[in-house]
């Protein structure tokens, strides 16, 4: 998630995760956390472990120009 986030989103020099995390029903690992050491830039993601992918996230931060259309390579 961590790779994913800096390679696509401007601005994103560290990450850190939360102690909290969920399995879904599909098998994913949901992770939460916060970015650039401030706890109000948050994020969310599900890690698909079977597929070593991103399925989906949520974060408020400026993608990257070349990242807009589809997910760059992390």
């Amino acid at each position: 998630m961590e790779k994913f986030i800096k390679a696509n989103y401007e601005g994103i020099h560290n990450v850190t995760f939360k102690d909290k995390y969920e399995i879904d029903p599909m098998g994913g690992i949901e992770v939460f956390g916060y970015y650039n050491g401030d706890t109000s830039n948050k994020f969310d993601g599900i890690y698909d472990k079977a597929n070593d992918k991103i399925m989906g996230h949520s974060i408020d931060a400026v993608r990257k120009k070349e990242c807009r259309d589809k997910d760059c390579d992390y």
